[in-house]
């Protein structure tokens, strides 16, 4: 392996920019690329050796489950990746956010029966919450982050395979295409803009004021009274829900005296004024 900076080692970079400092896995020659990247970045995030693929996700799904933060696992392709969707299953049934990263063959061999040629993506795709083949290095920048985004939202798992040619394809110039995402930490907790932040207080007192009292002008006519709640929000959808009330009960109790006196009125024009109202 050359010193030059591939896919891998974006994808770890990736990795260690959310937080992540554990990993399992076991070594294939489907997953090498990777297992160079994490050994340069064996300071930042640490590897630990299993004996079975589906031992690394099971791991991966205890580590999410008693540490609240994403678990991560990797396995070689085919037999290897295959040995993950236990683990994978585990995790969607006990919402646990997990990230599987597995091996898939050379992408320009994919469909042609060669070696270890099983389109894993498919498999995986009914369990994992996430699921994305690899297309190059610079689609690793923005999966990745999809990929995590997605299991610490939505508890559970996601995957993504890696072509072995891709994991060792130069990513000087893998950057993301679509920018404005940035990296969390692993508890999932979004770091707002502090004018974001002041803009949604601001809308908050706006509506928290939008139910106001007429006044008189001073030409003495009256303003139109703006409906109650007229906003977004719960406090908003709550006040419509009471005018709504009150309104229908005015009617009810305007209904029932019109009802009475008619009652009333037939007495009297039949010359029974004084008989029983009910």
């Amino acid at each position: 392996m050359s010193d030059e900076r591939t896919a891998s080692d974006v994808l770890v970079d990736r990795l260690v920019g959310w937080g992540v400092d554990t990993i399992f896995g076991l070594p294939g020659d489907g997953i090498n690329g990777l297992m160079e990247a994490l050994r340069r970045r064996r300071d930042d995030i640490r590897y630990i050796h299993v004996r079975h693929e589906e031992v690394a996700a099971m791991a991966a799904v205890g580590y999410a489950k008693f540490t609240g933060k994403l678990g991560v696992c990797f396995a070689t392709a085919a037999p290897g990746a295959v040995h993950l969707m236990n683990g994978l299953l585990d995790a969607r049934l006990e919402q646990a956010p997990i990230l599987a990263i597995s091996g898939m063959t050379y992408h320009d061999l994919i469909g042609t029966s060669y070696l270890q040629d099983v389109n894993i993506d498919y498999l995986v795709n009914d369990v994992a919450l996430y699921n994305q083949r690899i297309m190059g290095p610079q689609h690793v920048t923005n999966v990745v982050d999809y990929a995590v985004r997605t299991a610490l939202t939505d508890r559970g798992p996601s995957h993504l395979a890696f072509p072995i040619d891709f994991q060792a394809a130069p990513g000087k110039h893998a950057v993301a295409l679509h920018l404005g995402r940035w990296p969390g930490n692993t508890h999932g907790r979004a770091r707002l803009d502090q004018l974001v932040v002041e803009r949604k207080l601001e809308q908050l007192r706006e509506q928290r004021h939008g139910a106001v009292r007429h006044r008189r002008r001073p030409t003495g006519r009256r303003e139109r009274q703006p409906e109650p709640g007229r906003g977004r929000g719960l406090r908003a959808a709550r006040l419509r829900h009471v005018h709504r009330l009150r309104a229908g009960a005015d009617l009810h109790a305007r209904a029932d005296r019109n009802r009475l006196l008619g009652r009333v009125l037939l007495r009297r024009s039949a010359g029974r004024a004084h008989a029983p109202l009910f």
